[in-house]
């Protein structure tokens, strides 16, 4: 599957009032980084804040902070679907997401808690697609898949304040573990 809107589609983004936008997508160099590249500069000279990736590995890596009257909420967001190597993480010389390590985002969960009060991790996890014919109360999809529960029960537990999985493509079901918010 290849995604690639037109460039104009971005006032969409504009006329919604879209002032931050998470990178973390495996899609994002399907036809080539330099649209990639082409849509992150875009984004940029629009004044519309990026986080979870960037022009290259040390821009991806960067997390946003937002200042809410007083509050600072820290902003991580990493792929876990192609890390370390896929075609859509960053690297020194292409634009991409942050790749997704344990080590990496106990470190940076824990520099933000020094910075913020509030840390939220965003991550693209692996796609589960699960389409059935009709109406099925609960397909497989809507509860986490192999292993989704246990890397994001994993990073709060590393002191993320909730924990969104960005990679659905359908609504999946959400968890309130040790008093933190879980969205698959």
């Amino acid at each position: 599957t290849v995604f690639c809107s037109p460039p104009e589609f971005i006032k969409t983004l504009q006329d919604s009032g879209v002032d931050l936008v998470e990178l973390t997508g495996n899609h994002n160099n399907d036809t080539g980084s330099q649209y990639n590249t082409e849509t992150i500069n875009k984004y940029h000279q629009l004044n519309i804040k990026t986080f979870g990736g960037g022009l290259n590995a040390e821009e991806a890596k960067k997390p946003y902070i937002a200042d809410q009257k007083g509050s600072k909420i820290t902003f991580l967001g990493y792929n876990y679907a192609d890390s370390p190597s896929g075609i859509s993480i960053a690297t020194s010389e292409r634009a991409g997401a942050n790749s997704f390590d344990f080590d990496k985002v106990k470190t940076d969960i824990e520099s933000a808690k020094q910075q913020s009060q509030f840390v939220i991790v965003d991550i693209q996890f692996n796609e589960c697609f699960a389409y059935p014919d009709g109406y099925v109360e609960f397909p497989e999809c809507n509860s986490p898949i192999s292993g989704q529960q246990d890397v994001f029960r994993k990073v709060a537990d590393l002191g993320a304040d909730m924990v969104i999985g960005t990679q659905a493509h359908q609504p999946q079901i959400y968890e309130i573990y040790n008093n933190k918010p879980i969205y698959y």
